[in-house]
């Protein structure tokens, strides 16, 4: 998916802000759904049935695999100074 959308080329300004919007969206479409809209099931690509809920834990768990990853190679090269 990284080599099909192309990243390494993406302008990484631009790319954090297509997330931030894309996540807020996300927020917003979901805010205030009931338990039983929660439950409901789809097929995911990869996965198979899943319920609104665990896909939303798909994407939390994913996305915070990504801030974990980034965390390591700032700490990485992080200067010596702190900065």
């Amino acid at each position: 998916m990284a080599i099909e959308r192309n990243y390494v080329d993406q302008d990484l300004g631009l790319a954090l802000e297509a997330f931030t919007n894309a996540r807020a969206e996300n927020f917003r479409a979901i805010q205030g759904l009931s338990a039983d809209q929660l439950r409901r099931t789809g097929v995911y690509e990869g996965f198979g049935s899943v319920t609104l809920l665990e896909l939303l834990v798909k994407l939390q768990d994913h996305d915070s695999g990504h801030i974990d990853e980034l965390t390591h190679l700032r700490d990485l090269y992080r200067a010596p100074d702190g900065v």
